[in-house]
């Protein structure tokens, strides 16, 4: 599909929400999406777009965040996987790969020190691999080795947050680099604290084989009990 040259344009999108049946206006919506215009002679991209979103009535508002105390929240994470090939990878060198991930998120809230930092651990992919020569393979519940790591960001008074992003605990990865944003819940939980966190983050890692990896989707977590 993808180095065939008989697609000129190709676009992908996905959307993932949680809502409860029993409150009205208690939902969440989250995803990505791609836009990529290609040579219908080589299939070369000529131009990409990606992007993701969250939202929710609860993420329109500002936060009311307590003075002091953390707070954990535990969820999911979940987008678009691309990945040009290069050498002593899985794929013949040249091949592209297309596919989502997803994985378990763990955020941490310090606020008295007005900081959130956390993680995206067990990260799986599902996709399609297309080779040079125009052959596709599927592939499915792929583990990831290492983590998308939530560096730690200032939380601002309206219980917003934007910080770096990094690929950690993966020999192969020579140098990462990305950008993650959050949205503490105007909806306090049991515990006066921030009922829920949602976001998005974008990642690209280059590998010492010369692959070149972006990972960018939509996250949510919902609060535990304080620490």
């Amino acid at each position: 599909m993808w180095f065939t040259g008989r697609i000129p344009k190709f676009a992908l999108a996905r959307v993932v929400t949680t809502w409860n049946p029993l409150v009205f206006g208690d939902w969440a919506s989250g995803g990505y999406w791609v836009y990529m215009d290609t040579d219908p002679e080589t299939g070369e991209v000529s131009s990409a777009e990606v992007g993701a979103f969250v939202d929710g009535p609860e993420f329109s508002g500002n936060s009311s965040q307590p003075a002091t105390g953390q707070a954990t929240y535990q969820g999911f994470a979940t987008g678009l996987y691309t990945a040009a090939v290069g050498s002593g990878g899985a794929f013949e060198e040249g091949t592209y790969v297309l596919g989502e991930y997803r994985g378990s998120l763990a955020l941490t809230a310090d606020f008295a020190a007005e900081t959130i930092h956390g993680s995206v651990d067990g990260i799986v992919i599902n996709g399609t691999a297309y080779t040079p020569s125009g052959g596709q393979t599927k592939f499915a519940d792929e583990s990831v080795d290492g983590q998308i790591l939530l560096n730690s960001a200032t939380l601002s008074a309206n219980g917003r947050a934007t910080g770096s992003v990094s690929i950690v605990g993966n020999d192969n990865v020579a140098s990462s680099e990305g950008v993650w944003g959050a949205q503490l819940s105007s909806t306090p939980d049991d515990f006066e604290n921030p009922r829920a966190v949602a976001g998005t983050s974008g990642a690209i890692y280059t590998s010492h084989g010369g692959s070149e990896v972006a990972l960018v989707g939509a996250l949510y977590g919902v609060s535990g009990p304080p620490e």
